[in-house]
C-alpha cells in the first residue's frame, strides 16, 4: 500500500497536501487502534492526483490485498454479504426434486406392509404348516399321540431284536412255504393232523411198505407211531396217501407208479423232510 508519507504536491497546493497528510497519519493510528493488524488504509484513486474530498476508507485485508505497492479493485462487502445471505437462504430451504419425491418411512413402512397382506402364499404356507404341526401332534381323537410313538418305537425294537431284519427278506414267500407243510401236521410232534390221520392209504395198483428207522443206513432201532403221508408235489401241498408206522417202523401205502414224496413227524424226532422215492 502507497505510504501516505509519500503523497506529492497536488494542484499546487502545498497547504492541501499538509492536510490531507495530517488527516492520513490520524486515520492510521485510528485503524491500527480499531483494527489491529488486520485491515488497512484503501484510497481508491492515485496518491499524485488526491484532491481535496477524497476518501480514504478502511477496507478488510482478506478482501483487499496490498501487493507490491498496488491496490487491487475490491468488491463491495455489502454485496458479498447479501449474496452470501441469498446462498444460505436457498440451500436451506430449497432442494431438488428428485430428493423430495423420494419416499419417506413411512411410505416404505405402508408399501411393505401391504405386499406382505397380499402375498397369500405366505398365509397359505403358514396355514399349511399349521395343519401339519396338528396332524403329527394329534390322532383322529385329538388326544396326544406321543404314547403311540413312545409304544410303537418299543415294538420295533422289540422285532428288530427277534428277526433281526427289517422284511430285508422275502419272508411271506418262505412263510407260506411252511404253512403248506406244517398245515399237515400238529407242531407238537405226537398229534397229526386230522387230514392226515383221517387219509386213506392210497388206492394205487402198487404195494409200498415204508419203513421208518432211527438209523436210516444201518436200517436200525424202527421209530413207532410215527405219522407218515406221502405227496405228489415236493411243497407238500397235493396229499395222496397217509398213516402211521407200527412196532416195527412199518407202514404201508398204496400207490400208482411214479415219484412220491413222504413226509415224516413224531416227537422228540428230527426228520429231513421230504423224502424221494420211485414207485414202480
Amino acid at each position: 500500500m502507497p505510504n501516505v508519507e509519500h503523497i506529492h504536491q497536488a494542484s499546487g497546493s502545498t497547504t492541501l497536501i499538509a492536510n490531507v497528510y495530517t488527516a492520513a497519519l490520524a486515520v492510521r493510528e485510528l485503524a491500527v487502534e480499531l483494527l489491529d493488524t488486520d485491515h488497512e488504509y484503501f484510497y481508491s484513486g492515485s496518491c499524485a492526483t488526491m484532491v481535496a474530498g477524497d476518501k480514504i476508507v478502511v477496507v478488510d485485508t482478506s478482501i483487499s490485498k496490498c501487493l507490491g505497492g498496488y491496490i487491487y479493485e475490491t468488491t463491495n462487502l455489502s454485496e458479498i454479504k447479501a449474496d452470501t445471505a441469498a446462498i444460505l437462504i436457498d440451500t436451506a430451504t430449497t432442494i431438488p426434486a428428485t430428493i423430495v419425491a423420494l419416499p419417506t418411512d413411512a411410505d416404505v413402512q405402508t408399501a411393505c406392509d401391504s405386499a406382505i397382506t397380499a402375498n397369500t402364499d405366505i398365509n397359505n404356507i403358514d396355514t399349511g404348516v399349521n395343519n401339519l404341526e396338528t396332524a403329527c401332534i394329534d390322532n383322529a381323537t385329538g388326544a396326544d399321540i406321543a404314547a403311540d410313538i413312545i409304544a410303537l418305537k418299543a415294538e420295533t425294537v422289540s422285532i428288530l431284536a427277534d428277526t433281526n431284519e427289517l422284511q430285508s427278506d422275502d419272508i411271506p414267500t418262505t412263510l407260506a412255504v411252511i404253512q403248506a407243510i406244517t398245515d399237515q401236521i400238529n407242531f407238537t410232534g405226537t398229534y397229526v393232523n386230522a387230514s392226515v390221520v383221517g387219509g386213506s392209504m392210497g388206492t394205487g395198483s402198487s404195494t409200498v411198505n415204508y419203513y421208518v428207522y432211527t438209523d436210516e443206513d444201518a436200517k436200525t432201532d424202527p421209530i413207532a407211531l410215527c405219522a407218515v403221508w406221502v405227496s405228489t408235489d415236493s411243497a407238500g401241498n397235493t396229499v395222496v396217501a397217509s398213516g402211521q408206522t407200527d412196532a416195527d417202523g412199518l407202514v404201508t401205502f398204496y400207490l400208482d407208479p411214479g415219484v412220491y414224496y413222504f413226509w415224516r413227524s413224531k416227537s422228540g424226532y428230527s426228520f429231513t423232510n421230504p423224502d424221494t422215492e420211485t414207485v414202480a
